[in-house]
């Protein structure tokens, strides 16, 4: 084998390009000719060293002893290629039987690629059919597996563009799954697709909404809305969207993203929205009641479906005003959307009376007990909720909040009296009033006298006194009780809560969104690559919610994270058999599945073996 350089110049254009082929000189029946056996595009090396490449790889192939130490760089190099002339020469393998006599101490097992998971996010991936989608909206086939490794490199192994494009590389088989080759993968491709696929965000939501809702025969009557937000690593000063605000994860010294989500009952995302990270809750939802009416009038063309939505919200959101337009939502132009919402005010004057509870839910752990409350002159209905879990939950709370809040007080006391201690009245004041603000929750309940001294050093303070003041209604605040409210009459107490309790959803659908497919922190410092960022994983949700959708219905608890580490050890290998006269046989096949990875394939419906084995004889 040897290398020779090819020179080609495109008609028009007076630059010339250079390429390289690895070719072997053969005998023919004509003479002797030479047969190309590799393209390798543009070897980086210089030309002393072609050949040192060329027989590297010729030993490689044909499985020969290595007596030449290569150099770091023409040993990966000479391994790329001869991976890919194997894969190139290697055919499925049949039915008939093989056997032949092997050298067993010198088998070897090459290049493994991790596959498990891999297999089950393309598969439930094609479920949704979202290649035909972008096939018909002009994406070459090329960029549909780039868009496929996007979405299952987020899922698989979560991370940035870079990332992706270094697993692509070294980790994964999942080329070999879409029938492409990702070794001369550039990093600027990633970028384009994720540029191009939220250029078609709208189409694309449409579109698995609607694939969603016929697959899996969803409901949609039931929608679940909430804000979760995004921090930024970097400058970002190139984004106009990003800005400081009030984050879930406390990185005040970042920048955010806001990321508005509708989803239904069963956890499918119907519209996403990226908003200013200074977005504030209750001005979110005029931001996202277009998508709410859209997916009523889908919901209307459906036989038998009156496209009646309730959606249910957070107190952050349900405010006065908002509610108030859901209510006047209702006229000629469109139907009325309902709603079930935690209420940001407590109708203590209606009390629910503890004699006439229900008990909705009751286990070891926890016991919720309501009632429905129509107080008069509100147009709304309240279900007082009492939880037993939540009530020793915020008595802990209270707890630990009024003893740091004593013990501030204690501090400020003592430094009265003590050698450089802070004793100026105002400064004192400021204290108290820093320490009530650290403490807001409690420190509400409290008493809190400052004394001035009354000789001559009126400037001072003299002592700090405080009184706990208002222990009802901190019993009252911190019980376990809270109100929902809602504008529909025609559900009961349980139906109430049940749905409410569906908010869970969401927020686990934001959990697995930050943990599992890395919506946090984001990297990008231009808007529609770091909108694109959010968008991937909003998509790659899509398939990990049908995943454990299906899990669920068959009684399998276990997180996606946990999916992953059993699947992960299901791998590919190239083994390599040696043979008595000389010939080596390459066998690239997946691994047996262990117990546990074939109880997720059985669970899925999926067969056990990814990708047939395939076989290169070398002599």
């Amino acid at each position: 084998m040897f290398i020779r350089e090819i020179e080609k110049k495109n008609k028009g254009y007076s630059k010339t390009f250079k390429y390289h082929h690895l070719v072997e000189s053969t005998r023919t029946k004509e003479g002797p000719r030479q047969q190309l056996i590799l393209n390798l595009g543009t070897v980086d090396l210089p030309r002393k060293d072609w050949p040192l490449l060329a027989n590297r790889i010729e030993e490689i192939v044909k499985g020969q002893q290595n007596f030449y130490v290569a150099s770091p760089k023409i040993e990966q190099l000479a391994q790329f290629y001869a991976r890919k002339i194997i894969d190139k020469r290697s055919g499925a393998v049949g039915d008939i039987k093989d056997y032949q006599r092997v050298d067993i101490n010198n088998t070897e097992i090459s290049d493994c690629r991790t596959i498990g998971s891999e297999y089950a996010a393309y598969s439930y991936l094609k479920n949704l059919e979202l290649d035909k989608y972008l096939e018909d909206h002009y994406f070459s086939q090329r960029q549909i597996d780039i868009a496929f490794l996007l979405l299952i490199g987020r899922m698989v192994s979560p991370g940035s563009e870079l990332h992706t494009y270094h697993w692509a590389k070294r980790n994964t088989a999942l080329g070999e799954l879409l029938g492409t080759d990702f070794s001369k993968l550039s990093q600027n491709t990633l970028y384009e697709v994720s540029d191009k696929l939220y250029k078609h965000k709208k189409g694309i939501e449409n579109y698995l909404s609607s694939k969603e809702r016929s697959l899996f025969n969803l409901k949609e009557t039931i929608i679940l809305y909430d804000l979760t937000n995004t921090y930024f690593e970097g400058r970002s000063e190139g984004l106009s969207k990003a800005d400081y605000g009030n984050s879930k994860e406390k990185r005040y010294d970042c920048k955010l993203l806001t990321l508005g989500l509708i989803i239904d009952e069963d956890g499918y995302p119907k519209a996403s929205k990226v908003m200013p990270g200074n977005q504030d809750d209750p001005g979110s939802l005029l931001e996202m009641i277009d998508e709410l009416r859209k997916l009523g009038s889908a919901r209307n063309d459906i036989p038998g479906d009156d496209g009646i939505i309730t959606v249910v919200m957070d107190a952050g959101i349900a405010t006065e005003d908002n509610l108030k337009m859901l209510r006047a939502e209702d006229n000629d132009d469109h139907d009325r959307i309902h709603y079930i919402a935690v209420s940001r005010r407590k109708p203590d004057e209606y009390f629910a009376e503890e004699a006439k509870l229900l008990t909705v839910r009751k286990d070891k752990k926890n016991t919720i007990e309501v009632q429905l409350l129509k107080p008069e002159g509100e147009d709304d209905t309240f279900l007082y909720c009492k939880s037993s879990a939540k009530g020793k939950k915020e008595e802990s709370m209270r707890n630990k909040f009024e003893k740091l809040f004593e013990q501030g007080l204690e501090n400020i006391k003592s430094s009265l009296y003590k050698k450089g201690g802070t004793k100026n009245f105002k400064k004192v004041c400021e204290r108290v009033g820093r320490l009530r603000q650290k403490y807001p929750i409690v420190s509400a309940h409290y008493k809190v006298d400052v004394i001035q001294d009354k000789g001559k050093r009126r400037s001072y303070a003299a002592k700090v006194n405080w009184e706990y003041i208002k222990k009802e209604v901190a019993d009252k605040k911190f019980s376990g009780r809270y109100y929902l409210r809602t504008d529909r009459d025609d559900l009961t107490e349980k139906e109430i809560f049940d749905i409410y309790i569906m908010l869970k959803r969401l927020e686990d659908a934001f959990r697995h969104m930050k943990t599992d497919l890395i919506l946090r922190p984001n990297w990008h410092q231009k808007d529609i690559r770091a909108e694109g960022h959010i968008f991937i994983t909003v998509l790659a949700y899509h398939v990990l919610n049908s995943i454990l959708n299906r899990l669920q219905r068959c009684d399998y608890s276990g997180s996606w994270r946990t999916i992953k580490q059993i699947l992960n050890t299901h791998v590919r290998g190239t083994m390599e058999f040696p043979s008595e006269d000389g010939e080596i046989t390459y066998v690239r096949k997946c691994s047996r599945p262990n117990y546990e990875q074939k109880r997720i394939y059985d669970l899925l419906q999926l067969g056990e073996i990814p990708i047939k084995p395939r076989k290169y004889k070398a002599s």
